[in-house]
């Protein structure tokens, strides 16, 4: 379906190249870096800029270059959008999963070393119950940061005008209108509703939006 589907880029027919390339995004969770970088130009050439983000999006989160954040950076300012903005943590968060498998080898020898450390030390009558103290609190971060701070995610608004109300359901009170296109950091949820953080002119504001609003970035 791949080899198909960048034939048909190749030769200039972008929307059946699209629809197979939304088939293996969507249903089998298959793409590569390539593939997102034909997407986003697809939907970006029809004029669809939330779309194009979205893509662009989870290719930067995927492989966190600078290049793809200043195509990201250049397609908000066109569109004047907000959530875009360079963020340093995300950064740091993005560049941690890309290098995951050597972070995690580096981390297991670093932990074996100093178990075998303090059983040296032990074995010599030595007190080790600081470093062992110290060392699980060390896991303990690892392991938190590892869980909760790496799932960070955000939302790109693909419809065009999405109310932001402050509580989860239809008959709580409109916060604000978020327009298409504009990225939200993603605080919670509940059921069919995310809630998230909106910066506005008097400062940021947090509401609920409809799941279904929404493309999510993780």
């Amino acid at each position: 379906m791949l080899a198909s589907a960048d034939a048909l880029y190749e030769q200039q027919k972008f929307v059946e190249a699209f629809n197979i390339y939304e088939k293996l995004f969507s249903k089998a969770k298959l793409f590569s870096p390539q593939m997102l970088t034909k997407m986003a130009f697809i939907r970006e050439g029809t004029g669809d800029y939330a779309n194009a983000l979205y893509y662009l999006s989870v290719l930067y989160a995927q492989d966190p270059d600078p290049k793809i954040f200043a195509k990201i950076s250049e397609l908000a300012e066109k569109y004047k959008l907000q959530g875009y903005q360079p963020n340093d943590i995300e950064y740091l968060i993005y560049n941690f999963r890309y290098y995951l498998g050597a972070f995690l080898l580096a981390f297991t020898v670093l932990m074996l070393a100093l178990l075998i450390f303090l059983f040296r030390i032990k074995r010599k009558g030595r007190e080790v119950l600081y470093p062992c103290i110290a060392i699980s609190v060390g896991l303990a971060m690892f392991f938190y940061i590892y869980n909760y701070e790496l799932q960070r995610q955000k939302g790109i608004v693909k419809s065009d005008k999405v109310f932001l109300m402050n509580a989860p359901s239809a008959a709580g009170e409109l916060v604000s209108m978020v327009e298409k296109g504009n990225c939200l950091p993603i605080v919670g949820s509940n059921d069919i509703w995310y809630k998230v953080r909106w910066a506005e002119n008097d400062g940021f504001k947090e509401g609920y939006v409809r799941s279904a609003n929404l493309l999510i970035v993780d």
